[in-house]
């Protein structure tokens, strides 16, 4: 994938970034890899000279950011209902059955954020 974001033809380089910015499901976060190949397509892309190409990139970075967006309120709904379900006592069947729900839908996105918080953390 490296080598395709990276190719000579615009086409490839697109198609490389569409597999990194497309997700069928919208509220999973980017992943490292993702975003590290993002970072290395966009400086490339930047230099596209068809319009048709410059609006791919365009939308597709949009589905992107739709992903982060959606997937970080995922997660901090999660959290809240975490939080409300542990100030009741972990009592609540309601509250219970919405955090069990929640986590079912994310599956492993909180874990990345968080990951993604403490590395942040540590280079500070």
């Amino acid at each position: 994938l490296e080598a395709a974001v990276l190719h000579q033809r615009d086409a490839v380089r697109l198609d490389a970034l569409e597999l990194c910015c497309c997700c069928p499901q919208k509220a999973l976060v980017p992943g490292p890899l993702e975003l590290r190949l993002l970072r290395l397509a966009l400086p490339a892309c930047m230099r596209l000279t068809n319009t048709g190409a410059r609006n791919k990139l365009k939308q597709l970075v949009k589905k992107l950011l739709t992903r982060v967006h959606v997937g970080t309120e995922r997660v901090v709904h999660v959290r809240e209902l975490r939080e409300k379900h542990a100030r009741n006592g972990g009592t609540g069947e309601k509250v219970h059955g919405l955090l069990a729900k929640s986590l079912k839908k994310t599956d492993g996105v909180e874990g990345m954020v968080e990951s993604d918080e403490t590395s942040l953390d540590q280079s500070r």
